[in-house]
C-alpha cells in the first residue's frame, strides 16, 4: 500500500533538489557578483551559519529564531496500529518574537492528539551565531479535541542547541509537567551531507512513576530555495508501551523572513 506513495515522493523528492541545486547554482552566482560591504564579517558568517541548517523534522528547536523569522512543518501521517491504517496530520509554528524569544504552537497529531501545545521560549544562553545556547521554556497545553478534561497544563523546562560547524546540529528538550508529575523530553540531530540534503535523527519520550514511553524518528530533509524544505521520516516505538505500531510521516516546510 505504501509502495506507490514512496514511489511518488521519491520523483517528487528527485524534481524539486534538481530545482534545488539550479537555484543554489544561480544564487551563488549573484553573490559572487556582488560588491562586498563587510561592515562586519563575523555577523556576516554568523547569519550564513544560522541558515546552514534545516529545522528538526518534529523536534522543538533548541534556541528562538531571530527577530521576524516564521516558519511553519505541516506533516501527513500515515500511523499503523494493532493492523489497522489511518490517516492525520500535524503542524509546528515558530516564530522569532522578539531578540531571544521565540513562540511555538504544535500539534504532532491533530487526530489522536487531543492537545495542542503554545510554548514560549527564552535564550538565557546564547552564541553569536545564535545556533548554541540554553533557553528556559514555559508551555500550555490546551484542549483542542475530544477530551474529558478541559483543563489547561502548564509545563516548564529548559533547551538546549549546540552546532558542530557546518556538520551537525543538535537540538534538545527537557520539560516537566507538575499536574501529570511527568517529564516530557526530545533531543534531534540534523546532520548536513550536502548543501541540500539532512539525514535526521530524533528521540522523544515520557516518563512519569507508572510508565514510561521512548520513540525514534529516522528522516530525511531536503532544503529548498528560500530556505523551504521537504522530508520523510518513519518514527517507531522503542518501548513496550506505546501509542502506535509505526508512523510514516511527509512533510513540507516553510519559511517566511
Amino acid at each position: 500500500m505504501t509502495t506507490p506513495i514512496l514511489k511518488k515522493v521519491a520523483l517528487m523528492v528527485l524534481a524539486l533538489l534538481v530545482c534545488s541545486e539550479a537555484q543554489t547554482h544561480e544564487t551563488n552566482s549573484e553573490a559572487d557578483t556582488k560588491p562586498n560591504h563587510a561592515g562586519n564579517p563575523e555577523a556576516k558568517s554568523a547569519s550564513n551559519d544560522h541558515h546552514a541548517f534545516v529545522h528538526p523534522f518534529v523536534a522543538h528547536m533548541g534556541m528562538p529564531d531571530e527577530p521576524g523569522e516564521v516558519s511553519l512543518r505541516l506533516m501527513s501521517i500515515q500511523e499503523r496500529n494493532t493492523g489497522a491504517t489511518t490517516g492525520g496530520y500535524g503542524f509546528h509554528l515558530e516564530a522569532g518574537v522578539i531578540d531571544s524569544l521565540g513562540l511555538h504552537l504544535r500539534n504532532d497529531n491533530v487526530a489522536t492528539h487531543n492537545r495542542t501545545e503554545m510554548m514560549l521560549q527564552y535564550a538565557v544562553l546564547k552564541s553569536e551565531s545564535g545556533q548554541n545556547g540554553l533557553s528556559l521554556i514555559g508551555e500550555v497545553e490546551f484542549p483542542t479535541g475530544a477530551t474529558t478534561d478541559n483543563q489547561s497544563k502548564g509545563l516548564f523546562g529548559v533547551s538546549f542547541a549546540y552546532s558542530l560547524s557546518s556538520v551537525l546540529n543538535v537540538d534538545s528538550v527537557v520539560h516537566y509537567s507538575p499536574d501529570e508529575k511527568m517529564v516530557e523530553w526530545e533531543i534531534g540531530f540534523v546532520s548536513r551531507l550536502t548543501e541540500n540534503i539532512f539525514p535526521v535523527v530524533e528521540f522523544r519520550g515520557e516518563s512519569s512513576k507508572d510508565m514510561s514511553i521512548t520513540n525514534s524518528l529516522f528522516a530525511w530533509k531536503f532544503k529548498l530555495p528560500n530556505n523551504n524544505s521537504i522530508g520523510i521520516g518513519y518514527q517507531i516505538p522503542t518501548t513496550a508501551k506505546r501509542d502506535y505500531d509505526s508512523q510514516l510521516i511527509l512533510q513540507a516546510e516553510f519559511n517566511f523572513n
